[in-house]
């Protein structure tokens, strides 16, 4: 199998080098890190070519991240995006699914999760905490209580009964 070719970007060089030793390895190959998501960039379009780029946020991110990464998916579209933030919000929930991003994680995390996660981004998958998935069902982070699911029933004009104008019933 080969190995995943990794970017990390993170202004904080701790964060960084604690990431690096985390994930070198049989499954990942850092192939560089950068202080910003400008860094990163300008990496990527000199021929680095990561498959993923693990991307640390500090305590508040801006408009002009987002604006970064729309511009490496926009033109480097087989590369994914992981942003790992301290905490997240609607608003930043909807920038960073705006901007193609396929995990938003929490740094409150454990390795393994972390390690899971960004498999899961790397076959496809988008990941978020599942305060923000509550946001995206409009719970705004209050759960529901689940729905009784009832099976659907075929139309009736299809059961040989009158043609109702509802396509389907939840009997």
């Amino acid at each position: 199998m080969d190995r995943i070719q990794v970017l990390l970007a993170d202004p904080h060089q701790l964060s960084r080098e604690g990431l690096e030793r985390m994930l070198e390895g049989e499954t990942y190959n850092i192939v560089g890190v950068a202080r910003s998501l400008d860094d990163a960039r300008d990496q990527i379009e000199k021929g680095l070519r990561p498959n993923l780029l693990v991307s640390a946020f500090g305590e508040a991110a801006s408009p002009d991240q987002y604006a970064v990464i729309q511009h490496i998916r926009t033109n480097f579209a087989d590369l994914r995006i992981i942003i790992i933030a301290n905490n997240i919000s609607p608003a930043l929930l909807s920038q960073a699914l705006s901007a193609g991003v396929g995990a938003y994680l929490l740094r409150d995390m454990s390795t393994e999760a972390l390690t899971r996660s960004l498999h899961l981004v790397m076959l496809g998958q988008q990941v978020f905490p599942t305060q923000a998935t509550m946001w995206l069902l409009g719970a705004h982070g209050h759960a529901r209580p689940a729905k009784q699911s009832r099976p659907l029933r075929a139309p009736r004009s299809s059961r040989g009964g009158r043609k109702d104008p509802d396509k389907y019933s939840d009997i």
